[in-house]
């Protein structure tokens, strides 16, 4: 490298997976998986840079969202979407403690296979920290084997080897729920005269995921199960907007942006760039309205909005159906109106948004009963 050449990315490799920190984009050999979002990303780098050690909670909290106080629900949530992206097996819950990220070597004991001395099938980019460690030489044998007998040694090793990644791709193909999934998943029952995005904390009816954050992210803090007087049930969601510009920033202008909101994804983390992800999204055809509850702790002005992903491979509702409203400090129900929406797939099942403009000293919304009607 000469003096003027730019320095190398660092990149983190672990089994068939490289996480560019830098970009953000997570990879499976080759093939790019996805673009994780600002928040995620800082996760997996912080997991990835101390891999082995125990974080705290408090501590990897502290790291991810520095000086803005959040519940340890979106920490939770952040292990939860990295783990259906990557595999359970690499993050550790060390109970009343907190994570860890497993080395290479302790994973594949993990998995029941020892590593191969030399084995370089598992080749990955090599990380700061490991490239200055010095690693002790293979031992040569001091006696040949047969090539039969040594094959049929290797052979174990090489199918248990190529059974766990075949594990971890259904486990990421499964988790991200991506067209391949079953009709039934995508699209539901013509019976069913309601869809949910959000019933109550952890239902079953829930359906998409809070990850599409947008513009001064680090302004958003959001609590899916706040008991707080929730509009219907045991929970509603609590959003804290700070206003005051702190990164990571997703717009297309020198930030702070001077907004935020945050989409519903479905699949996580898509905002409609990869070919993968075509024609993606839940089947909503026959809905004609979603319907909501929201307040706040002051009035506030705020965009509500269906559909709207429009990259190549994003809604099939590609300039979303909108609804500016006035939220008060009593709950009220609004309604966006989708007669005539084309619902074939979407990705973008709701979103939020406010600006300075209508927020300046910040606001907290909570909002409830998130769900697609069809009469």
């Amino acid at each position: 490298m000469t003096p003027d050449s730019p320095a190398p990315r660092k990149a983190y490799g672990f089994g068939r997976f490289q996480f560019d920190p830098a970009s953000g984009e997570l990879f499976r050999g080759s093939e790019r998986i996805t673009r994780l979002q600002p928040k995620l990303a800082e996760t997996l780098r912080i997991l990835l840079e101390r891999r082995g050690q125990v974080l705290d909670k408090d501590e990897l909290m502290r790291a991810v969202w520095p000086n803005v106080h959040v519940e340890e629900s979106n920490l939770s949530r952040a292990i939860s979407e990295l783990r259906t992206l990557i595999g359970k097996e690499w993050i550790e819950t060390i109970p009343r403690r907190g994570f860890r990220f497993r080395a290479e070597g302790e994973l594949a004991q993990l998995l029941g296979e020892a590593p191969e001395p030399g084995d370089t099938q598992g080749a990955r980019p090599t990380t700061e920290k490991e490239s200055a460690e010095e690693q002790p030489a293979d031992k040569e044998p001091t006696e040949e084997e047969p090539a039969e007998e040594k094959a049929a040694k290797r052979w174990p090793r090489w199918l248990v080897a190529a059974l766990a990644t075949l594990g971890a791709v259904a486990i990421v193909v499964i988790g991200a729920a991506w067209h391949v999934d079953s009709e039934a998943d995508q699209a539901p029952s013509p019976a069913a005269r309601t869809f949910y995005v959000y019933r109550d904390a952890a239902s079953p009816e829930n359906h998409f995921r809070p990850t599409g954050y947008m513009g001064d992210c680090g302004d958003i803090e959001i609590q899916e199960a706040d008991e707080e007087r929730p509009y219907a049930g045991q929970t509603s969601i609590r959003i804290r907007y700070s206003a005051q510009g702190k990164g990571p920033h997703a717009c297309p202008y020198q930030p702070p942006c001077r907004w935020a909101g945050v989409y519903w994804q479905h699949p996580p983390n898509n905002f409609g760039t990869e070919a993968r992800f075509k024609d993606a999204g839940y089947n909503l055809t026959g809905f004609r309205r979603l319907r909501f509850a929201a307040r706040a702790d002051r009035p506030v002005r705020v965009e509500f909005t269906v559909g709207g992903i429009d990259e190549r491979y994003g809604d099939s509702l590609r300039e979303g159906r909108r609804l500016a409203a006035k939220v008060g400090r009593d709950w009220q129900e609004f309604e966006v109106d989708l007669a005539g929406a084309d619902l074939k797939h979407i990705i973008g099942g709701f979103a939020w948004s406010t600006n300075w403009a209508n927020a300046p000293e910040g606001v907290t919304l909570w909002l409830d009963e998130i769900r697609f009607e069809r009469d």
